[in-house]
Formats: C-alpha cells, sequence, structure tokens
C-alpha cells in the first residue's frame, strides 16, 4: 500500500507541477505510469516474498542488471562490443548491492546476461544513442 500512495503521489505531484509551471500534460505518459502506479502493491507483494524464496532472490536482482549490461554493450549475431563504459560500472555496481551469496550472485548474473541477450534481440530494443 505504501508504494502505491508514494507511486500516485510523485505522480501526480509531478504532472501536476509540470502542467501548471510549463503547460505540458503529456496523457499518454500520464496513463503509462498511472499504469505501473496501479500494478505496483503487486510487484511490491513479489519483492516481499523474494526474501523468503531462492529463486525469486536470485531471479528479481538479474532484471535491472540485465538492462544494464543491454545498455552498456552492443549485441550483435556474430560480436559483443562495449558501447557505454558507465552502464558497465553501474552493471557491476548493482552486483555488489544485489550480492547475499556466491551462488545467489552467480546465478544472477547468468541469468542478467540471458536477460541482457534476449532485451537486445527483442524487437521492441530501444537504443539510447
Amino acid at each position: 500500500m505504501n508504494t502505491f500512495v508514494f507511486f500516485l503521489g510523485m505522480l501526480l505531484s509531478y504532472y501536476i507541477y509540470s502542467a501548471y509551471l510549463f503547460g505540458f500534460f503529456p496523457t499518454s505518459y500520464f496513463i503509462g505510469w498511472g499504469g505501473i502506479a496501479i500494478i505496483s502493491p503487486l510487484l511490491a507483494a513479489v519483492v516481499w516474498k523474494a526474501k523468503d524464496n531462492e529463486r525469486l532472490a536470485m531471479i528479481l536482482p538479474a532484471l535491472p542488471m540485465g538492462l544494464m549490461l543491454s545498455l552498456s554493450l552492443s549485441i550483435g549475431l556474430f560480436y559483443v562490443d562495449l558501447a557505454h563504459f558507465e552502464e558497465l560500472i553501474m552493471y557491476v555496481f548493482l552486483c555488489v548491492v544485489f550480492y547475499k551469496n556466491p551462488k545467489q550472485m552467480i546465478v544472477s548474473i547468468g541469468l542478467s546476461i540471458i536477460m541482457a541477450i534476449i532485451i537486445c534481440i527483442s524487437p521492441l530494443y530501444f537504443s539510447v544513442l
């Protein structure tokens, strides 16, 4: 419940602020972030369960780690190239933050590599540059 109230408050205050100060109100973004705010209690429950579930504790850290890895590397059919060193530093930082034990970290790193490949070959993949 706290996450829902937090996200809802942040969402409303940001868009009221931008509409009042700049006369700018992107409705599609508001609806998109509103949907994320609505499902945030469900996602918070999943994260809460991960504290007692070893499998979830290995899978959940791999999601943001995989995103950072996909942003730092250019992955093609026959190559892997370091595109952004800063994102790789953030990936290492996430590894340190999410470290629980060696087994969990090895599995999380492996899953993050798989996640990075999936993100890069996805048709919905976007390039930052």
